[in-house]
C-alpha cells in the first residue's frame, strides 16, 4: 500500500481538500526561519487575506520526540491588533536514501491528515485572545476537528488524484480502496476495537491514579491487574502501555488528558455526527454550505462560546451517540 502513498503527493492531496473546504491556498515560502533544513513553510491565505503560517517538520532525526503532533507557536487574537496563527505538523517519517521517494504507511498518511485538522482549527480561529483560543477548548472538543480531517483521506477525489504508485503513477487500484474500508471496521487503531481499546488505556489510566496516595504505585502491577478485571477480548488490546503513555503523567497541555483519555471516545462521537452533516448534504464531504457553517460554528469560535451550544450551532441539536455505532458499521 505505501507505494502509492508518497509523502509530497499526500501532503498536496491533504492541502487541496483543506483548499476545498475552507477556500485556503497554501503556498510554500523561503524567508522564514527554521531550525532544521528538512522544515518547510508555507503562507497561508483565503483569497487576499493572510491566515497564517504552517510549519511542516516531517522526517525523523536524532534529538527529535517520537510521534506526530500539532504545535501552537502563537496563538491567534485580535484583542490588540490583528495577530496571525503560527503552527507546525510535525511527524517522524523515516528519510528515503539519496534519490529516493518518502512513503507513508496507511497510519502515517492519516497521521498528516489528523494533524492537519488541528492546524486548521487553529489557523480559522476568531478568538479575541489566545485564552479564548482553539487550543484552550475541552480535550473532546479539540480532536473533534483533527478526527473528521481525516475523513477527506479516504474520499475518492484525494486517492484517485493522489493517492498514486510512486514509480508508475499508477492510481490506488479500486479493490485496494474497498479493501481499506472493509478493513475500517476491525481496525484495531480506527475500528469498532478501538473503543476497547481507548475504554482500556482509561480504566489503566484512573486507576494507576486512584491507587496513588502518597507513597509509591507499581503502574505495571495496577496496569496488570486493571486488564485483568476488564477481561478484553483477544482482539483487542490498550492503545498505549502504562509505561509510555506521556499524556497520562508527562504534564502534556497542562495535564488536560490525566485520567481523562477516554475523551477520545466523545471526539469520535463528535467527529462521526459532524462527518453525517456533511454526508447528508448535497455536496457530501465537500459541501461548500456545510464546510463554511462548520468552520464558523465550530473551527472559528475556540473557547469563546461554550462547546455544547457552538455544537448546537452547527449541527441543530446535541450529538447523536448512534453516529458512531452507524460508523462503526451497525445499521440504525
Amino acid at each position: 500500500m505505501s507505494a502509492y502513498l508518497p509523502v509530497e503527493s499526500i501532503r498536496e492531496g491533504a492541502f487541496h481538500a483543506a483548499s476545498r473546504l475552507h477556500g485556503l491556498d497554501l503556498a510554500e515560502v523561503h524567508d522564514v526561519p527554521v531550525c532544521h533544513p528538512d522544515v518547510r513553510v508555507f503562507a497561508v491565505r483565503r483569497g487576499k487575506e493572510s491566515i497564517g503560517l504552517l510549519w511542516l517538520d516531517l522526517y525523523a532525526r536524532d534529538g527529535k520526540v517520537s510521534g506526530g503532533w500539532m504545535d501552537e507557536y502563537r496563538a491567534a487574537e485580535s484583542f490588540r491588533g490583528r495577530v496571525l496563527p503560527l503552527v507546525s505538523i510535525n511527524m517522524n517519517v523515516a528519510r528515503p536514501a539519496a534519490g529516493a521517494t518518502a512513503l507513508l504507511s496507511w497510519w502515517d498518511a492519516l497521521t498528516f491528515f489528523h494533524e492537519l485538522g488541528h492546524a486548521l482549527h487553529m489557523l480559522c480561529s476568531k478568538a479575541r485572545t489566545p485564552s479564548l483560543g482553539s487550543f484552550t477548548v475541552a480535550p473532546d472538543v479539540l480532536e473533534l476537528p483533527s478526527i473528521l480531517n481525516e475523513r477527506w483521506l479516504t474520499t475518492l477525489e484525494v486517492l484517485e488524484r493522489f493517492a498514486r504508485h510512486h514509480r508508475t503513477g499508477e492510481p490506488m487500484p479500486k479493490r485496494l480502496v474497498e479493501r481499506i474500508e472493509e478493513a475500517r471496521v476491525f481496525d484495531p487503531s480506527d475500528g469498532a476495537t478501538a473503543s476497547l481499546g481507548y475504554l482500556a488505556t482509561a480504566f489503566v489510566d484512573l486507576a494507576v491514579h486512584l491507587a496513588a496516595d502518597g507513597g509509591e504505585v507499581d503502574p505495571v502491577a495496577v496496569e496488570e491487574r486493571a486488564l485483568a478485571d476488564l477481561g478484553l477480548p483477544p482482539a483487542a488490546e490498550p492503545l498505549h502501555r502504562v509505561t509510555h503513555l506521556r499524556h497520562a503523567f508527562a504534564g502534556i497541555y497542562e495535564d488536560r488528558y490525566a485520567a481523562g483519555y477516554y475523551c477520545y471516545l466523545q471526539a469520535d462521537v463528535l467527529a462521526a455526527d459532524a462527518a453525517e452533516a456533511f454526508l447528508s448534504s448535497p455536496g457530501g464531504l465537500y459541501d461548500a454550505a456545510t464546510a463554511e457553517r462548520y468552520r464558523r460554528t465550530i473551527l472559528a469560535v475556540g473557547h469563546g462560546v461554550p462547546a455544547a451550544e457552538a455544537f448546537r450551532s452547527f449541527r441543530g441539536r446535541d450529538p447523536d451517540p448512534e453516529a458512531l455505532t452507524r460508523r462503526f458499521g451497525r445499521k440504525s
